[in-house]
């Protein structure tokens, strides 16, 4: 007994390397040891842990300091620029109404990058105080995605990346906030344009099927410059940067993945990251469950060829709709006192040609550079526009 009680008293200071003894000759007190010897294993793996939290939470301390030096600064820039900008213009400091609305533009796109940014620091704020919430309601994701890949395009375009989109031809029903999933898939094809200088950005859908149960896989590919794998962990969590090095290169914040994460896992999903490695490209995954398409509160609009705009050369092309073309000369008639009108630059496109309604038209140009197509309601369908 003398023996066990010292072995307690003392137990700071020989848990770490000696045992408790077991060699006694009644059974109790040796079953007394092994309890005492158990006791001591979970003290050990308690106080590792305890160690590891608190260098993690020094770690993150520290982290959190850098990232608040880098968002200070990623603040202060936008706001000089538009500063400046604007008392340039104030000051009657520009040659003429060029020069103003040039800096007046540069003023507009850095408010709207500066905007970004106080929205991810709101949002992060809101995760980390456990208030960040979805409405949900049943949405066709493929309307989503092409509503965003519209938007992004040009962005991809401007970089000279190729846009490749692999999208299921049917409605896709899930039930998820439009708004915040509209927000994740700007996020994510936006990294993907960013931190891609040559090649391509792939974005896929696929039906996976598991248990009875069906999801929806959206996928955005990039032949960007990668991730290491040993770093890959922390791209999702906020206030770690992989790289700031990275990071000062391509500017941000770094919270976009965190946010996303916490947005597609509040709407039922989950959102997964893969790369071989620097250089190698990523692959950005984000799942969703199904839901029954009749739920759909309104019947999808379908989406053809019509609405998009293709290039195969270096300049962006924006993609326009134009409903209701019956008109020739250029403009068409949308209603009373509404109209909209087609220009040409033709010193850019000197062999441009435009087909209006169901007018037949052979086009002869090589090598083909640009087709804008859109229809009217009865009109020629796209397949047999192309025919044509």
């Amino acid at each position: 007994v003398e023996e066990l009680r010292d072995y307690a008293l003392n137990i700071h200071s020989h848990h770490a390397a000696q045992p408790v003894p077991h060699n006694f000759q009644i059974r109790e007190f040796n079953q007394l040891a092994q309890a005492l010897d158990q006791m001591v294993e979970r003290l050990k793996a308690g106080s590792e842990e305890l160690e590891i939290a608190w260098k993690e939470a020094k770690t993150a301390n520290q982290i959190k300091s850098q990232f608040l030096a880098t968002t200070s600064h990623e603040l202060r820039n936008p706001l000089n620029i538009i500063i400046n900008c604007i008392r340039l213009v104030e000051e009657g400091l520009c040659d003429d109404r060029e020069e103003e609305m040039e800096f007046l533009k540069r003023a507009d796109e850095t408010t709207i990058h500066l905007l970004g940014i106080i929205n991810d620091l709101l949002d992060i704020s809101k995760i980390e105080a456990g208030k960040l919430s979805v409405v949900s309601t049943p949405i066709d994701l493929r309307q989503i995605l092409l509503e965003v890949i519209n938007l992004q395009s040009v962005n991809v375009q401007q970089k000279g990346l190729q846009l490749k989109c692999e999208l299921d031809p049917q409605a896709i029903p899930i039930k998820a906030d439009a708004g915040k999933l509209k927000q994740v898939l700007i996020n994510v094809i936006g990294n993907a344009t960013k931190f891609t200088d040559t090649g391509s950005i792939t974005i896929t859908t696929e039906i996976q099927s598991s248990s009875g149960k069906s999801q929806v896989v959206v996928a955005v590919k990039d032949t960007g410059i990668g991730i290491d794998p040993t770093q890959q962990h922390k791209l999702f969590r906020p206030f770690v940067m992989v790289n700031g090095t990275t990071t000062r290169q391509f500017e941000g914040t770094g919270l976009g993945l965190a946010i996303s994460r916490n947005l597609i896992e509040l709407m039922g999903g989950s959102i997964t990251l893969e790369s071989m490695g620097l250089h190698q490209g990523t692959t950005l995954k984000i799942t969703l469950p199904l839901i029954d398409i009749s739920l759909l509160a309104v019947p999808n609009k379908e989406v053809n060829v019509g609405d998009l705009g293709f290039s195969s050369g270096n300049e962006p092309v924006k993609a326009s709709r134009y409903p209701s073309l019956q008109e020739s000369g250029g403009s068409s008639s949308l209603g009373i006192n509404k109209s909209v009108k087609i220009e040409v630059d033709k010193e850019k496109f000197p062999k441009s040609q435009l087909l209006f309604g169901n007018e037949t038209c052979e086009i002869r140009l090589s090598p083909l550079q640009t087709i804008l197509v859109s229809l009217p309601k009865g009109g020629v369908c796209a397949n047999g526009t192309f025919k044509r």
